[in-house]
């Protein structure tokens, strides 16, 4: 009688699983085929809030870049911001850099509390997001080192995600 509770309990458990990871899979899915169509990286020339110095791709040519479009108030933004610091930091060969039109009082600060110690950029007239066709955040686009997109998505990345964008880069 006990075996037969277990094996219960463990189907019960496998069914969960199965139901989770198909509903994980989905929004990948849904955030792949959401995120920008673009053949290769518009110009991006902003300045970094923390540094005050101007940032381009340009000078970053021949690395791996991940533009992490968001804002301060967008709730999806702000959690995923802990994982990219992460990726960040496991990550050094790969520039990672966040962009933002919104108020860079705001965006540093909600850099520093999540441990998200990668260049905040500020899009002060949202331009840089319009060329990559940003439309809903967060929004993060990948670029090889030749600045060829190779990864976009729209939605939230955490770090599952991001371990597979790691070993693409």
């Amino acid at each position: 009688m006990r075996g037969e509770r277990w094996r219960g309990l463990a189907r019960s458990a496998g069914s969960v699983l199965v139901s989770v990871a198909t509903v994980l899979l989905v929004i990948y899915l849904v955030g792949r085929l959401r995120g920008p169509s673009l053949a290769s990286a518009p110009p991006v020339d902003l300045v970094d809030l923390r540094t005050g110095q101007r940032v381009s791709l340009e000078a970053h040519r021949g690395r791996p870049v991940v533009l992490n479009f968001w804002a301060s108030w967008c709730g999806p933004c702000r959690l995923e911001l802990p994982a990219l610091g992460r990726f960040a930091r496991r990550h050094p060969e790969v520039v990672v850099l966040g962009i933002s039109h919104d108020e860079p009082e705001a965006l540093v600060a909600a850099a520093a509390e999540a441990d998200a110690e990668f260049p905040q950029l500020h899009d002060v007239t949202g331009g840089v997001s319009r060329s990559y066709g940003v439309t809903t955040l967060p929004t993060t686009v990948a670029l090889d080192a030749e600045g060829a997109v190779v990864f976009s998505y729209t939605g939230m990345l955490l770090d599952p995600h991001l371990v597979w964008l790691g070993l693409s880069l």
